[in-house]
């Protein structure tokens, strides 16, 4: 991101996704506080919203379940700040169950099966992080 928010959208599910458009998502993933302020208005109601540490104020929507993560403290507790993303999918999949750990697992095996096997422990790490700091509060 340099000089103003990027936003992505995934859509997750067993069916073919007839359009990558979501007008009302069920869980937000908010890195700063304009995301967090733009999304959490359209976050469907019982929605999900994980919020990154350097969010310093709450949502005020009182209809969703929040989660903060402190996902850039976690990252430097393993020793690499390049993990926080990979923390963060720990989060979402801990409060979401959208996605197990295993399937994360066998993901990272396949992306990086030609190369260094401390790739794919440092990654499980950061998510089972993550995940630890949901199951956990």
């Amino acid at each position: 991101m340099r000089g103003g928010t990027a936003n992505c959208t995934v859509i997750i599910g067993d069916e073919p996704i007839g359009s990558p458009v979501v007008d009302s998502p069920d869980v937000v993933i908010a890195m700063n506080i304009p995301s967090m302020m733009k999304f959490e208005e359209i976050l469907k109601k019982d929605g999900t919203i994980l919020n990154s540490s350097v969010i310093d104020r709450a949502p005020s929507r009182k209809d969703i379940k929040i989660y903060k993560i402190d996902a850039n403290k976690i990252a430097d507790m393993i020793g690499n700040a390049k993990v926080l993303n990979m923390v963060t999918l720990g989060a979402f999949a801990k409060a979401t169950g959208f996605i197990k750990i295993e399937a994360i697992g066998k993901a990272l095996e396949e992306t990086f099966a030609n190369r260094n096997k401390k790739l794919v422990d440092l990654n499980l790490q950061a998510v089972e992080n993550g995940m630890k700091f949901v199951t956990d509060r």
